[in-house]
């Protein structure tokens, strides 16, 4: 169990939450980005010059279609140092222009030796 100290805060005394956050280890960061899509990840990244290279590191990345596109445009992939990727989850149309983005990052989870690779391509019925 944890030892947590509780204080009590003063009227006008103000919670400056980005401190905590900011003192953060970057695997805990790291663990959080897991959590959330990578499209999410890597806005948050922007907040405070220490996390830019957080999300590089992540573990686990998670795109949609969408962010997928995106990601694979501004070259994403060559700023994702992570030696080993511990999961990959692409959920996108299948359009001609999205299996050239879905092959890029294969390759890429392939390179750093995924261990679980999910892809869900969503097929859309055409009726005459």
């Amino acid at each position: 169990m944890f030892n947590v100290r509780r204080r009590q805060i003063k009227e006008g005394e103000g919670v400056d939450s980005s401190d905590s956050i900011s003192s953060l280890p970057d695997e805990i960061l790291q663990h959080i980005f897991c959590l959330i899509p990578t499209k999410l990840a890597v806005s948050a990244s922007v907040l405070s010059t220490r996390w830019r290279h957080v999300w590089c590191n992540t573990p686990s990345i998670y795109l949609e279609s969408s962010a997928l596109r995106a990601a694979s445009r501004m070259g994403t992939q060559n700023r994702y140092t992570a030696p080993k990727m511990l999961s990959l989850h692409l959920i996108t149309g299948t359009t001609k222009k999205n299996v050239k983005h879905v092959n890029t990052w294969i390759e890429l989870a392939m390179s750093h030796h995924v261990e679980n690779m999910f892809l869900i391509l969503q097929f859309k019925r055409r009726y005459s």
